[in-house]
């Protein structure tokens, strides 16, 4: 990866997803080298599909041996969120065709993620965005286990939305301040 985008996402993952506890279980993942990231040279909506395309065969080849999740990063395409909404639509088809479904869950994050149904300003939109666009491949049964230990997973979306929306403008720039993004 480039150095520039390693030390984003890195500053993303370790202040924003573990520092903020947007994914209560991330840390014992990257802590116990089970996730692992991989920046895709992709310029265009087809190439950065067929990384993620890549990425998925390598993702599912491992059965869980070593990688409970990875991220495919892709700085260099997708960069507009509805083109990016419109290759995870792939994506996820994509997951489905390969009878991966109930195996790989995927997460998405991208620098102008706006949930549908929010205003664009809305501090809840900040639980998933990144500094470039994400395709984060999650294996379902590590993860349906360290959910068991949760109490009221359901409510983790929720609580995230909520964390984000009690923070200012300004305390909201401080920690994105590796995103050119806001």
């Amino acid at each position: 990866m480039s150095q520039e985008v390693m030390q984003a996402m890195q500053h993303w993952i370790n202040q924003i997803v573990m520092g903020e506890g947007l994914c209560p279980f991330a840390r014992t993942s990257i802590l116990n080298n089970h996730f692992a990231m991989q920046m895709s040279q992709a310029d265009s909506f087809e190439s950065a599909y067929q990384d993620f395309l890549g990425g998925l065969q390598h993702f599912a080849s491992d059965h869980g041996e070593h990688l409970e999740s990875a991220a495919l990063v892709v700085p260099y395409a997708l960069g507009d969120f509805d083109e990016y909404l419109e290759c995870l639509g792939a994506c996820e088809q994509a997951i489905e065709d390969s009878g991966l479904s109930g195996e790989v869950q995927l997460a998405s994050f991208h620098p102008q993620y706006v949930f549908d149904g929010n205003e664009v300003d809305d501090h809840a939109n900040w639980t998933n965005r990144a500094p470039y666009p994400v395709f984060h491949y999650l294996r379902e049964g590590p993860m349906a286990a360290a959910l068991k230990r949760f109490p009221k997973p359901e409510m983790i979306p929720e609580r995230n939305m909520a964390h984000f929306r009690g923070k200012s403008k300004e305390e909201i720039q401080k920690l994105f301040s590796f995103s050119s993004t806001y």
